[in-house]
């Protein structure tokens, strides 16, 4: 087996599904003298190709954000202050804001968290406590993973103030800057076939009707599975993995494959490309697997069962199962999972009779037809790649 791993790095990316940027405002409107009224104004720019994205403005859940309030004491220490009631927010679509009207903090100093979509199988803790410093309230605040052993979670999206905000009595209002950014990682699977000539790799394709899956509408479920699963991540960037239990994914939802049918080969997966995946990006045949949401894999503070341990990356088995209970099982070593990038796996099955036309744009055409991942007389290369922020690529041969 090859192994090869490069990364590919872009912009820290905030909140929509893929590439893009969403920035809020805070409207405090003064009640009082002494107290303020806070709003949340969200500015959502939502990709183009979602997948189970949480960040599309039409489909914002009020009750999904948790907002928290630490004000800064006299010797420069925050103390927890409040928490909004999530089951009092109200989100106005048309003006694009968070309200809270229990939501009333007293004038001063202050910092924020802000979380958004935790639920299902994970849960979120804060500090409520007095007089800490800020960096121990991220390192608090944490998103705990729930004993289901399901590797899939909700796609989270955070926020923590890196700077005092002050809430004045004077000039009736105080606008303060917000962008939450995805906290999770997903690992993603492109298969594709390819044939090895003289001239190197070819990306092969298949006549409409045949893919690479042999039938992509007859997939059953694909499987994620990790050796090594993130069991609560910090605001402040720290993982705690578990190896002792298996954590894994069942997907049966089809329109999580896109098949592709271009007649281009298909291009390198990008920060500037990932928004736009569709069926006409991708080799015809290839297919693309748009898979399991997780909670990044981090080298600093990480253990299992007591006994400290340093790791960036995962062996992930896939198991791929069609409708006739055939089972394709196919195991990648080393592949990473780092706040808001893709890990892309790629999955060459490799070949051997030569495409009836090679062109260098358009790859090979003219192939076997009924070549598959099923079949059991092939081989595989297997890549992993990253993206969003960035993407980690892993190539596999089978």
């Amino acid at each position: 087996m090859k192994t090869i791993i490069t990364s590919v790095f872009s912009a820290v990316m905030t909140m929509l599904i893929f590439v893009g940027c969403n920035k809020g405002t805070i409207v405090s409107n003064e009640s009082n003298t002494t107290d303020v009224n806070v709003q949340f104004k969200l500015n959502i720019n939502s990709g183009t190709n979602r997948t189970r994205s949480a960040a599309d403005l039409s489909e914002i859940d009020a009750a999904k954000f948790v907002i928290v309030a630490y004000k800064q004491t006299e010797n420069g220490t925050y103390s927890f202050e409040k928490a909004t009631d999530s089951s009092s927010n109200t989100f106005d679509k048309d003006n694009e804001t968070l309200s809270n009207e229990n939501f009333n903090l007293p004038v001063g100093t202050y910092r924020f968290l802000a979380i958004y979509n935790v639920g299902g199988n994970t849960t979120f803790s804060y500090n409520q406590g007095s007089e800490k410093n800020w960096s121990d309230i991220l390192s608090s605040a944490q998103i705990f993973r729930r004993n289901d052993q399901n590797l899939d979670v909700n796609e989270i999206f955070a926020f923590e103030s890196v700077k005092d905000e002050n809430l004045s009595s004077q000039g009736g209002k105080v606008n303060i800057s917000m962008e939450l950014n995805r906290v999770n990682s997903r690992i993603d699977v492109i298969v594709k076939k390819i044939y090895k000539g003289e001239d190197g790799e070819v990306e092969v394709g298949y006549k409409p009707g045949y893919d690479v899956l042999g039938g992509a509408d007859n997939i059953a479920s694909v499987k994620t599975a990790t050796d090594v699963t993130t069991t609560n991540w910090t605001l402040g960037s720290v993982a705690t993995t578990s190896s002792s239990v298996l954590y894994g994914f069942t997907d049966t939802e089809k329109q999580h494959i896109i098949v592709g049918t271009s007649n281009k080969i298909t291009p390198s997966i990008t920060a500037d490309n990932i928004n736009v995946i569709d069926e006409q990006m991708i080799k015809c045949g290839t297919c693309y697997y748009q898979g399991a949401y997780v909670l990044p894999f981090i080298g600093n503070s990480i253990s299992d069962g007591g006994t400290a341990t340093s790791t960036e990356s995962s062996t992930v088995t896939l198991v791929f199962t069609n409708g006739q209970n055939q089972e394709r099982t196919i195991i990648v070593p080393d592949v990473p999972a780092k706040e808001n990038h893709i890990s892309l796996i790629t999955v060459k099955l490799i070949t051997l009779k030569k495409p009836g036309t090679i062109d260098p744009e358009e790859g090979g055409d003219d192939g076997d037809d009924g070549e598959n991942i099923f079949n059991p007389n092939v081989q595989y290369t297997i890549t992993i790649s990253e993206e969003w922020a960035g993407v980690d690529n892993t190539d596999v041969e089978i």
